[in-house]
């Protein structure tokens, strides 16, 4: 045998309650309260910034988030030319040859070839230097070898 109560009535009159509550008054209380609670939100001490993975100069690679910082402002890089730029930040002045930097950033692919290095190249340039004019500078092709990244300061860039 089986005995089922239904007590949907309970919770309806306790809704019926609490709207009764706030009508009279308790409503400008609960009000208070969540206007205290938002305040102590602001308040609390803001999450630790994450630590650049790499660092040259005024440039900073953030891995885990996929994020570049070029003087603290945001440069915005697609995937690969995020890949492409580590590549390069990993060892600041060395020449990466076009074949090293085909196997880093198109590790997958066997139809990328140098005209794509030729282009990343380009493309991240053009990102620096829209955060930056002169930034560009920053990667330089060594005709016959590849390229290499050159720290800011090197380039001539400095704090504003």
């Amino acid at each position: 045998m089986e005995l089922g109560l239904d007590a949907s009535w309970l919770a309806a009159a306790a809704r019926a309650r609490l709207m009764l509550a706030i009508g009279a008054g308790l409503g400008a209380n609960l009000l208070l309260f969540l206007g205290l609670l938002l305040v102590v939100r602001r308040r609390s001490p803001p999450e630790p910034e994450a630590q650049p993975t790499l660092k040259v100069g005024a440039l900073e690679i953030f891995e885990d988030q996929k994020h570049v910082r070029l003087f603290g402002e945001p440069v915005r890089l697609s995937p690969k030319q995020f890949a492409f730029l580590r590549l390069l930040a990993s060892a600041p002045g060395r020449v990466f040859s076009d074949r090293e930097i085909l196997r880093e950033v198109w590790p997958d692919s066997q139809y990328a070839n140098s005209k794509d290095v030729k282009q990343y190249g380009y493309l991240v340039r053009q990102r620096l230097g829209k955060v930056r004019p002169g930034a560009e500078g920053m990667i330089v092709t060594v005709p016959g070898f590849g390229y290499k990244l050159i720290p800011p300061e090197q380039a001539g860039l400095t704090e504003r």
